[in-house]
Parts: C-alpha cells; sequence; structure tokens
C-alpha cells in the first residue's frame, strides 16, 4: 500500500532504515523492481528479493538504530508521476568509528495505483579527511552508478558541470535525452561536451543564463522552460529541473555540478506555461508579491515577493513557527496572529491589511489575501498568498481619516461652543424672569395677579426644562454624560419626586396607586439629581398622557441585594392614550414625537425619553415599554444603587446636624461680581433678604481691585459670575488666588453663572472656586449652598 504524498514515502522511508531498522517497514516503502545504489560497490540490489537480501547483511553489521540530522531535502520534480529528492544528513554514534559520517541521498518516487512508493535509491558518502580519499578513488565507479540511476528516471537527464567562464560543461547524457532531440548518444555529447549551451535558441540564451546565475548565486534548485534544436534544426520547447552540487572535488574552472532533467513541454503546458507567464507580468506590472506552496509542486514565488524581508525565510517554518512576527511591525502583530491561525482557514479567501517589513528594514502597508486548500482529511495540501502594497493608499486613507476627525472634531467644539453660548444667553434673561417671578410672589397679594405670576413661573421653567434636556443630549452625543453620587436618604428621593408631581395629579384627579414590595430603603450613595430625573420623566409622561379622572400604578419591588448595591425594579402603568406598535421602536430615539390629532395638544422636546433611557443605562440598569392605543402604557426599568458605606453614613448624619443647626447668614459681607444689571438686582435683593451685607463689582477686574484694596476678612464670599466684559470670573479667580495675603487663598468664591457644561463646572474647580451655582438661581438651592459654604 502506498503513501498520499512523495513527502511521506520519503519520511517512512528514512525513518524505517535509519531510526527503527525495520526490513518490512522499508521494503513497505517502495515497489517491486527497486533499484537501490549503497555506499559500498556490493550495495547494489535490483527488485525487492535483492534488497531484502542487502538489508539483512546491512542489519547484521550495524542492528541498532542511527542517530541522523537530516537537513530539508531538494525536490525535483520529473513528470506528474515521479519526484526525486536529494536528501542530505550527518550521521553519529556509528559502531567502531570515532566521528560521524556526512551522507548523501538521491531518492526517487513514483505514483504508483496504490500510491506513493520509493522506486530508486543512490546513497553515497561526501567528503570528511577519510572519505575524500575513498571518493576520488571510486569516483569513476560512483559516476557510472550515478548515471543507471539517471538512465532510470523519465525523461532525458544531464550532468553538467557550471564554468567561472559562465560556460557549462556536460558530462553525461542519458539516452532518453539524446533520443528526445533526435541524436545518439555519443553523438549529442560531442555536439554539447565543452558548452550546453549551444543547443539552445540564442533569443532564450540570455534569459537561461540569468536563470542559472541567480540559482548559484542564492543555492536554490533551478526551474525554467526554455528552447532548444533538435538534430533536423526545429525548436523544441522544454521543461529543465535542476539541482546543485557544489562539490571539492570539482576542478579549477568548475563551479558547481547541475543534475537536471529534461521533459517535453506538451502543447497544453505550452498553453499553460503561457497564460502563467501572462499572470505573473501582470503581478510584477502591478507591484504585486505573491507566493503558492503545494504538496505536489513544492514553492513558487513572484519577483515582487522578494523585496519583503519575509522572502528569505522557509514557507514551512513560517506556517509552523511564530517567528514570522519578527517581520510584521509590532503595533500589528495580534493582527496577524490571528490572522495565520489555521482554525480560520476553511477553503477560504482572507484577507487582511497590516505594516509588513521590507528588506531595507521600513515598514509598508501591504494588503494580504491567502487562499488555503484542504484535502478531505483537513490536511493542508495547496496555500495561495497575494500581498499587495496599498502603502500610498491607507496613507492617504489615514490623511483623509486625520482630516475627517479633525473636521469632526472642530465641528462637535463648535457645536458645544454654540450650545453654550446660547445656553449662556438664554439663561441669562431667563434668571432675570424667574428671579423676578419669585420676589414679586412674596409680596403680592391679589388672587389674579398671583396666578399670572404663577403661569409666568411654569413657563420659565418649561422653557428651562428644554435647555436642560438640549444640553444633556449634546453630553450623551459628546460620551460626556456623568453621574455625581451623593449620599441621601433614599425613601425621600421618591418621596421628593411624587411630592413635586402631586400638584398635576390632584388638577387632573388622576388617582395615583402606590405599592411597594420588601424595599430595604436605606441610606443610598445615588446621583440624586438623575434619578428624580429618570422618575419624573416616565411618571410625568404617564400623567401628561392619562386623560382626567384616569389611573396610574406605581409598583416598586427589590430583586436583589448583592455586594453593596441594591437592584430595585419600579412598573409605572396608566390607562392613558397609548402609543401605536410602529412608533414603539423610535421611542427612545431623540426628538421623536408621534404625531397624531390626539398627541398635538402635548407639548414637549421628544427629548426626555432618549435622555431617560441613556440615564438607566450609564446606572446599569435596562427599561422596557409595553402600549396599546387607547387602553394605556407600562414601563418597567430596573435600578442598581449603591448603599452607603458605614463612614458615608456618619459623614451624612453629621451633615444634617449641622444643618439642623440653621446658622444665619445675616450681617456676611458678599463681593458680587456681576456685569448684567438685571441679575445683579435680582442676586442683591435676595441676599439682603437673609440681612447680608453686598458690594457690587461690574467685571472681574473691578472685583480683583476691590477684594485687593480691602482689609483682610473684610470680605465673607465672593459670587463671581463666569462671563463677564474686561477679565471674565475664571481669570478673576486666578489672580485672587494669586494675590500674597492670608485671606487670598481661604475666602469662598461660588460661581454664579449660566454656564452649564460639566467643562465649565471642572474648570471653575480647576482655578480654585468652591462651588457652582447655575442660573437661573433656584433660591432654596441658593441659600443652602451659601450656608454650607460659610459654615
Amino acid at each position: 500500500m502506498g503513501y498520499r504524498c512523495a513527502r511521506e514515502a520519503l519520511q517512512s522511508l528514512v525513518h524505517a532504515y535509519y531510526k527503527k531498522r525495520d526490513i518490512e517497514g522499508i521494503l513497505n516503502c517502495v515497489t517491486d523492481d527497486i533499484f537501490w545504489i549503497g555506499t559500498e560497490s556490493f550495495d547494489c540490489a535490483n527488485g525487492k528479493d535483492d534488497l531484502r537480501q542487502l538489508l539483512e547483511q546491512d542489519l547484521e553489521k550495524f542492528p541498532n538504530p542511527f542517530q541522523i540530522k537530516v537537513e530539508e531535502p531538494i525536490i525535483q520534480k520529473i513528470n506528474d508521476a515521479s519526484v526525486m529528492f536529494t536528501v542530505s544528513g550527518h550521521q553519529t554514534e556509528i559502531p567502531n568509528m570515532a566521528f560521524g559520517l556526512n551522507v548523501r541521498a538521491t531518492i526517487c518516487i513514483r505514483n504508483t495505483e496504490t500510491g506513493w512508493l520509493v522506486c530508486n535509491v543512490h546513497v553515497s558518502v561526501p567528503n570528511t579527511e577519510l572519505e575524500k580519499y575513498i571518493l576520488e578513488k571510486k569516483l569513476d565507479e560512483t559516476r557510472k552508478k550515478e548515471q543507471v540511476l539517471m538512465a532510470s528516471i523519465p525523461g532525458g537527464v544531464a550532468i553538467y558541470r557550471a564554468k567561472k567562464n559562465g560556460r557549462f560543461a556536460t558530462d553525461y547524457i542519458s539516452e532518453g535525452l539524446a533520443r528526445m532531440c533526435g541524436y545518439t548518444v555519443e553523438e549529442f555529447m560531442e555536439y554539447l561536451k565543452e558548452d550546453a549551451l549551444v543547443n539552445v535558441v540564442s533569443e532564450d540564451i540570455p534569459m537561461v543564463e540569468k536563470c542559472v546565475r541567480k540559482a548559484l548565486e542564492e543555492n536554490v534548485p533551478i526551474s525554467i522552460s526554455y528552447r532548444i534544436y533538435s538534430k533536423d534544426k526545429k525548436k523544441i520547447l522544454i521543461q529543465l529541473d535542476a539541482n546543485i552540487m557544489f562539490m571539492e572535488q570539482l576542478g579549477e574552472d568548475d563551479v558547481a555540478i547541475l543534475y537536471a532533467v529534461h521533459t517535453l513541454v506538451s502543447d497544453e503546458k505550452k498553453k499553460t506555461a503561457k497564460e502563467q507567464k501572462r499572470y505573473r507580468d501582470i503581478f510584477n506590472m502591478l507591484g504585486t508579491a505573491c507566493w503558492e506552496w503545494s504538496a505536489e509542486d513544492g514553492y513558487y514565488n513572484s519577483d515582487k515577493y522578494n523585496d519583503y524581508a519575509i522572502s528569505g525565510e522557509d514557507q514551512n517554518a513560517i506556517w509552523e513557527d511564530s517567528d514570522y512576527l519578527k517581520f510584521i511591525h509590532p503595533e500589528d502583530q495580534q493582527i496577524i496572529k490571528e490572522f495565520m491561525s489555521k482554525e480560520n482557514y476553511d477553503n477560504s479567501k482572507k484577507s487582511i491589511v497590516i505594516r509588513a517589513k521590507m528588506k531595507d528594514g521600513s515598514f509598508r502597508w501591504t494588503e494580504i489575501i491567502c487562499f488555503v486548500e484542504h484535502d478531505s482529511d483537513e490536511h493542508i495540501v495547496r496555500i495561495i498568498c497575494v500581498m499587495k502594497d496599498v502603502d500610498q493608499e491607507w496613507i492617504e486613507q489615514k490623511k483623509k481619516l486625520e482630516f475627517a476627525l479633525k473636521t469632526a472634531k472642530e465641528a462637535n467644539q463648535a457645536k458645544t461652543d454654540f450650545l453654550s453660548t446660547v445656553s449662556h444667553d438664554m439663561r441669562t434673561p431667563l434668571n432675570g424672569i424667574l428671579g423676578l417671578t419669585t420676589l414679586l410672589k412674596e409680596n403680592v397679594v391679589n388672587e389674579k395677579a398671583l396666578l399670572d405670576l404663577q403661569q409666568l413661573e411654569m413657563s420659565g421653567k418649561y422653557l428651562l426644562n428644554l435647555i436642560n434636556d438640549t444640553l444633556d443630549v449634546s453630553k450623551i452625543e459628546n460620551g460626556k454624560l456623568e453621574l455625581h453620587p451623593v449620599i441621601c436618604d433614599g425613601k425621600a428621593v421618591f418621596d421628593n419626586v411624587i411630592a413635586l408631581l402631586n400638584p398635576n395629579l390632584l388638577k387632573k384627579r388622576i388617582q395615583l396607586n402606590m405599592n411597594a414590595e420588601n424595599l430595604p430603603f436605606t441610606i443610598l450613595y445615588i446621583d440624586v439629581g438623575r434619578v428624580e430625573q429618570i422618575v419624573m420623566n416616565i411618571l410625568g409622561n404617564a400623567i401628561k398622557f392619562t386623560p382626567k379622572g384616569g389611573t396610574i400604578d406605581f409598583h416598586m419591588r427589590n430583586l436583589s441585594v448583592k455586594d453593596g448595591v441594591i437592584l430595585d425594579e419600579i412598573v409605572i402603568k396608566d390607562n392613558g392614550i397609548g402609543m401605536s406598535q410602529e412608533f414603539l421602536p423610535h421611542l427612545f430615539e431623540p426628538f421623536s414625537q408621534e404625531n397624531h390629532s390626539r398627541t398635538t395638544s402635548y407639548k414637549g422636546t421628544g427629548l426626555g425619553m432618549a435622555i431617560t433611557k441613556q440615564l438607566i443605562t450609564l446606572m446599569g440598569g435596562e427599561i422596557k415599554v409595553e402600549s396599546t392605543e387607547n387602553v394605556g402604557t407600562t414601563f418597567t426599568f430596573t435600578l442598581p444603587m449603591a448603599i452607603a458605606t458605614e463612614e458615608q453614613v456618619a459623614e451624612w448624619k453629621m451633615s444634617k446636624s449641622e444643618k439642623a443647626s440653621d446658622y444665619m447668614l445675616e450681617g456676611k459681607r458678599v463681593l458680587l461680581c456681576e456685569d448684567h444689571p438685571l441679575n445683579a438686582t435680582i442676586a442683591t435683593r435676595l441676599l439682603n433678604k437673609k440681612g447680608m451685607l453686598v458690594e457690587h463689582a461690574e467685571n472681574g477686574k473691578d472685583g480683583v481691585d476691590m477684594f485687593q484694596k480691602s482689609s483682610i476678612d473684610y470680605y465673607d464670599l465672593i459670587l463671581m459670575d463666569i462671563r463677564m466684559p474686561v477679565m471674565d470670573g475664571m481669570e478673576a479667580t486666578r489672580e485672587i488666588r494669586k494675590l500674597l495675603r492670608k485671606d487670598a487663598n481661604e475666602i469662598p468664591i461660588v460661581a454664579m453663572t449660566a454656564n452649564a457644561f460639566e467643562e465649565d463646572m471642572k474648570q471653575a474647580k480647576d482655578v480654585g472656586m468652591n462651588a457652582y451655582l447655575s442660573k437661573p438661581i433656584e433660591t432654596s438651592q441658593f441659600y443652602v449652598t451659601l450656608q454650607n459654604i460659610l459654615l
């Protein structure tokens, strides 16, 4: 029974002969007409019976396995059914010998009906000092043996000597080669003896010389198609495949020995060769490198492939060993590792772009397209790899991407600057509207006037919500939406939301059914404002879209308490107008609102639910919705909430105790830096209401001058607007903190500004401000902040 491929038959023979000393194993590897030539004159066998006797004698002399290191064989394809291997190795631990032995074997393997089997073996011993004498003595005999072996190889065989003058002397021509060209062996030997190139068509001689010269320089096998003349001067296209041997026995004018096999190129092969040349020319013209390996034909690579540093490596070693990574840019090595993984190949094309190393040491962006073919047993039998230089293309693409990224960043910054400016410009007059409304409500007794002021305040707060929603969406788009947790009473958070929405419930006579299940209400560490915003948005929507006299169920239950985190589920169900199934998938998209006659009276920005979903996701929760038109809507969402630590609880209780002592603000002196007259008036009246003394500076420069001219500890607090002419609040704060007086670093500075972006708050903290109040000022928060700062 034969083997699947020639290489497998070779490996089995070497293993059985040297490492196992197994006669039956050797005989299983060979054909019935095996021709075997050993290293001695009597080591010759023709057929299996002769070989068995020869091996039995050999085994008597050397019964123990040999230690041998075998080099990678040189492969020479003779034809579709025959392959010749030249194997070199070093044999050690030979009985009764003090030194090792270099061996060389020429082995021919034929594809039989049962598989690949060895048909010819010639084992020789190259030179050592001892062996050189033996070789010189038996050189003629060895040549004769080689010629016998060569004569048995299908096709035309010749042995040439490459000369230093570029010519090729002919030492041997087989009968098959002579017959191929219409000569007798003697005629052809006489014709080619001094120079084998005399029979090559003149137009093809430069190509042959170049190919052989390159093979000699790089010590690689020769494979080339060219034309020669027959005896009757007809041009014959042949394929020459030759192995190169560099031997010490060569003459002074010799360079190497060429063992060559010549085969006629059939019309079909001529056509195939022409097509292959065309494709190779196209690859070279396009600057595309390629290499191909197959179990049958070995390796081939295009000219351009030689520009890559990896081209000097053995392809089989590259596939099996990770040493190939040294030819890949460090940043791309993980990508190529995954690409080279055999598990990724399933008889399909794969591609990748990485930076590959060139022979000059530079790296170039290279697209690698690889095709791997397996046989029925999942063994790799063929690999095709194309490497296309895309360096300029990728550099240009990178420039475009960098430009696009820069443009996007500039556009994004322009949008942020625009929103910041618009937000500031809208908040400034809004601060005046809401501030004056608050002050007027305290002094108005006329019910109609008071109702008008309440409507004005509601409109102002609605406008403020629009601004806040717009800013939140901007933060979501920029990935800057953040949580700012504080210590709080969990139950109070939800009670506050219900209290704030209660007037709307009463106004529409909506019944709110509250139900709490297994809730471990405790002191939490959460972003109170964001939790309130989530519940307010969902419950507020339920109130908005539920008709008068409707019902809302608010059910809250605990799902788990684990690792210091409470996971609660909240279900808010109403019997309102509901939503269509077509609109539901778009509910959480920004600016999304269902448009039909029943919702035209419900005003809104379409931002609330988009922000709500982002906040719940940011907190680690989930939200889902079910809705049916004219039936109602059910929102179900989870909120993971951290439980405050014992240290945080102690700190919180202490803070509450201090607040409960109700320190007064009366008599405290405030330096108010504010350029807007109306805002300055409102702030002054709010401060005066608590008995505080106010001195006003119209810009940051005046504020710095007034503080610098004042006596130490004259001012108790500075309220600093951010955007002011001459000198803004940030620069004014920096200037005050740099002053060489002891109260410059101690006096509290509170930002009171219409700027409402996180960047503004961070910058305010960085320059030395102690707190940040956004306009429009909410009165109760304003007083609490001042009290906390001054205590």
